[in-house]
């Protein structure tokens, strides 16, 4: 027997039945999906604004030429295209996962289940990471192409 099996058996004599125990299961998990779906709420809030501060503040970060555009050298200009793409893929993942949330939320609720399936848990688990390693690529390169323009 492996630990999670036993942790499992432990957790399962606390209740009175089976039933008791996949309901309690079935609420912890909703929990987590709501936490989950707060958290990306916040991350989509922090890509837009991102994305409308760097609109709006970019000519007053870098130099331009007469004709308006900026006056950079290429790869800085290549690090914030690289940053508003991110922040953009960013937006695009975590507003799917507050679509895709909600459902297995009442999926969830409704078949009062103990967890979903393996796929759904990865899929889950690789939509959140993209996001959330999408945002932090854009803050690093935005960063970078800040700093750079500063010496």
């Amino acid at each position: 027997m492996t630990d999670d099996r036993i942790s499992s058996d432990a957790n399962q004599s606390a209740y009175k039945n089976q039933a008791d125990y996949r309901q309690a299961r079935s609420e912890g998990l909703a929990e987590g999906i709501r936490l989950a779906f707060e958290t990306h709420k916040h991350l989509t809030t922090l890509n837009a604004g991102s994305i409308v501060l760097i609109a709006t503040f970019l000519s007053d970060i870098f130099p331009k030429t007469q004709g308006g555009a900026l006056d950079a050298l290429l790869y800085l200009k290549l690090l914030m295209c690289g940053s508003f793409l991110l922040f953009g893929l960013s937006l695009a993942l975590s507003s799917y996962v507050l679509i895709r949330y909600p459902h297995l939320l009442v999926t969830t609720l409704q078949r009062r289940v103990a967890s979903y399936s393996e796929e759904d848990t990865l899929y889950n688990a690789l939509l959140r990471g993209a996001s959330v390693v999408c945002y932090f690529l854009g803050l690093l390169c935005f960063g970078i192409a800040v700093s750079i323009n500063l010496f």
